[in-house]
This record gives C-alpha cells, sequence and structure tokens, in this order.
C-alpha cells in the first residue's frame, strides 16, 4: 500500500464539455439566490467545525483512479478512465484484470444486485453505457433513441435503482437517462441551468431504496434529489465552500446501511441524512486527479474511493460498522513503545474480511488514538497505535503495564513495555 504518483490524462471530450470556473461561479451564485427565494434548498451550514467521519484505513496501487464500485460478495470494482477493468478483494488483493474492448474512456461503473456490471464511456465514439456479466461477458449496449431527449456526448456515472432500471449521467446534456433493466431508454430527469431541479455537468447518481434520486450536481457544487417514478424535484443541498456542510466540485456519491449520503468532493467525505442534514466532514488528504474520480460504500459501512494512481479506504470513525471476527495477537512478554507508538498484529478469524477500529485502555480509560484496521478473511496485518499524551504518562509509571485492547470480535489483555 505504497502511495504512488501517476499522471493521468484528461480527454479531449471531457475538456470541451466543462464550463470555466468565472461562469460556474456566476451560474452557481445565480442558483443559490433563486433557490434562496423557493426556499428548496438547505439552510446556511454552521461555521463552527463539524465532526470527523471516517478515517483513512488504507491505499492501495492500481490502474483504476477513475471510479470503483462494490459488489454483493464484497469484492471491488474499478475502471481507469481508458479500457482496464480491475477487480479486487476488499483489502486489495488483485483478484483479475480486463481490457474493454471498444471502450475509449472507461469513466464510472456499478454493479447490480445479481452481479451485473455496468461501465459508462465518457467518449462519444462508442457506446456510453455497457452491460456485462461478472465475468465480463457483454451483455447489452444502452443507447438513446432518436426520439429521445438527445444523444449521449459525456456518460458520467451510472447506478441501479431497486427496481432494476439504470440510470447514466449525461454531463453534455445535464440530464439523468433513464432505462428499463432490458435496456430501453424510457425518460429523462433534470435540465440545464443553476436553478432549483437543474444541472451544471450532473457526475455521479444514486438511487434509495424509497426511489429518491440523488445526483452530484458538480458545477453548481450541490446534491439535487429528484423521484425516480416522475422526475419531479424534491429539493436540494450543498453549497460553494471547504467547510461542514459545503461542497467543492462534488464528483461522486453513494449511500450509507442507514440511508445517509456521504459525497466525495476535491477535498472531503462529507455524510448528510437524506433530506440534507449535515451529518460530518472528513478532510479526505488525498491526491486526485482534476474532476474524474469515484467512490462507493459497502454492505458493512466502509467507503472507498479512486485516487490519483490508485484506491483508498475509509472505516468509520470510533468504531462505526465494523465487520468479520478479529483478533490481536501480541508476545507474552509484552511489546515496546518505539517513538510513542506500539506495533500489534490483528488476525481476521472469520471467513469474510475484517475491518474496524481498534482502541487501547487502562482501568477503562483510553491511552492510544483509536486505529482502523483491515485484514483479509484468515489473514493478518500489523497496526501501529499512537498513544496519547495522558497514555505515555500513564505507561512511563511502571516497567509494564497491562492493557486491554478491543477490535471487532472482541478484548484481548496485552503487556505494554515502557
Amino acid at each position: 500500500m505504497v502511495f504512488q504518483s501517476s499522471t493521468v490524462a484528461v480527454s479531449a471530450t471531457r475538456s470541451g464539455g466543462r464550463r470555466t470556473r468565472r461562469r460556474t461561479a456566476l451560474a452557481a451564485a445565480v442558483g443559490v439566490v433563486v433557490a434562496l427565494v423557493a426556499g428548496s434548498l438547505a439552510a446556511a451550514p454552521p461555521a463552527a467545525a463539524g465532526p470527523e467521519g471516517y478515517v483513512l484505513a488504507g491505499t492501495w496501487d492500481a490502474a483504476g483512479d477513475a471510479d470503483v464500485a462494490a459488489a454483493p460478495d464484497g469484492t471491488l470494482w474499478s475502471v481507469d478512465d481508458y479500457t482496464t477493468l480491475n477487480h479486487f478483494s476488499a483489502t486489495g488483493t488483485l483478484l483479475g484484470s480486463f481490457t474493454l474492448d471498444g471502450f475509449s474512456r472507461a469513466r464510472s461503473i456499478a454493479v447490480g444486485p445479481d452481479g451485473t456490471l455496468y461501465v459508462t464511456d465518457s467518449d462519444t465514439v462508442s457506446p456510453s453505457v455497457v452491460a456485462f456479466t461478472p465475468t465480463v461477458s457483454r451483455i447489452r449496449d444502452y443507447t438513446i433513441p432518436d426520439g429521445g431527449s438527445g444523444v449521449f456526448d459525456i456518460a458520467l456515472g451510472v447506478a441501479v435503482a431497486p427496481t432494476g432500471e439504470v440510470l447514466v449521467t449525461n454531463a453534455s446534456g445535464d440530464r439523468v437517462e433513464v432505462f428499463s433493466a432490458a435496456g430501453t431508454w424510457l425518460r429523462s430527469i433534470g435540465s440545464s441551468g443553476a436553478g432549483p431541479g437543474q444541472l451544471d455537468r450532473p457526475d455521479d447518481v444514486v438511487v434509495g431504496a424509497d426511489g429518491t434520486v440523488f445526483v452530484s450536481d458538480y458545477w453548481n457544487n450541490r446534491i439535487q434529489r429528484f423521484n425516480l417514478a416522475t422526475g419531479a424535484y424534491l429539493g436540494g443541498f450543498g453549497q460553494p465552500g471547504r467547510n461542514p456542510g459545503q461542497l467543492d466540485t462534488p464528483y461522486g456519491l453513494d449511500l450509507t446501511p442507514s440511508g445517509n449520503v456521504v459525497v466525495f468532493d476535491d477535498y472531503a467525505l462529507s455524510e448528510f441524512t437524506p433530506t440534507g442534514g449535515f451529518v460530518s466532514r472528513t478532510n479526505h488528504g488525498l491526491v486526485t486527479a482534476y474532476d474524474d474520480q469515484g467512490m462507493t460504500i459497502d454492505a458493512a459501512g466502509a467507503v472507498y474511493t479512486t485516487r490519483t494512481g490508485g484506491l483508498a479506504r475509509f472505516v468509520p470513525a470510533g468504531g462505526g460498522v465494523a465487520a468479520g471476527v478479529a483478533k490481536v495477537k501480541a508476545p507474552k512478554k509484552g511489546v515496546k513503545v518505539v517513538k510513542k507508538k506500539v506495533r500489534l498484529t490483528v488476525a481476521c478469524v472469520s471467513a469474510t474480511p475484517c475491518s474496524g477500529t481498534l482502541s487501547m485502555a487502562v482501568k477503562g480509560k483510553r491511552i492510544a488514538k483509536p486505529t482502523p484496521y483491515a485484514a483479509p478473511a484468515g489473514g493478518t496485518t500489523k497496526v501501529k497505535v499512537k498513544l496519547t499524551k495522558k497514555g505515555l504518562a500513564v505507561i512511563r509509571k511502571k516497567a509494564v503495564t497491562k492493557t486491554v485492547v478491543t477490535v471487532t470480535g472482541g478484548a484481548t489483555k496485552v503487556k505494554i513495555r515502557r
């Protein structure tokens, strides 16, 4: 999991579809004014710093820095903005790599409940959306008929609704196109602009269990909500900025197991309730390719995002949703403090991958910062745990201090040697 930077080319088609920052700022400002008059957007976010929702659990290098999607079996699929499709375990082990014949810019991917893969191509030369079997055999292409609302110039995000319908963001047309499960184009949602219910280069899309469609409205720096069946506008949230509750060119979004919305933008992972209430903001600290990123959330609540040259995994801060059964291993004589840290081994003893947050306490009082971990099923991982100032003071009082280390699955007594 060594970070490695790489240069990513951006297609001329994508670049030609962008608005300038100056025009965008004006459009966004007009949109905010209109929205405030109509009363349809959320109120301004609080000025105070919000709570952190996620912590970085690991990164790995991959030719897959355009989008990533979690499959029902817990594995991950990613695309690289060119012609490569990768299959990974939840902890980054490469399971397979495939070349997408006929693709120019594989931009986004979604996985249906039956494992079907849906991949968009943002190049106008190729079919814009293609469905594949889990073994990467081509099933069908998705196209808009001549009598439809328009053709795809730039297809970006893709999602599968609970109804089986397939939704694709039409960035050049500022709409979301809706197809039947069989591939028939049904209707469009949204229109161009900065007002309520309008979109300016929609990037990603996801559908809730109740049929609510959430769209990352890239240049308007917000999330828009629509009814899947009718296309009716339901409201929006987010404002331009880098403070809690604000968004800066949102790329991707997905829903947590509880139904909250997590948005991935240039600087942060921001979580909201389904109607836009602010929950948390986590500065992700990743190096990302300009306006060309994606994210996904698995059934355990872990967040996976792209980064320049690879992928990253985040887990809920403070424990949150955890997965698998893990156990801490340490020598009987204990572990030694080195540079204010102790190194522990976490073993995953379940048939499914393990993830969560490791905590360490003495007589019920925490002495170290909660540390995320992730280990493959049946495997182990090394975790460096940083002691707090109070924790170091406790450790220094004795040659050997008995601590309780807790992970998903239980607690283990570990001796700490100063």
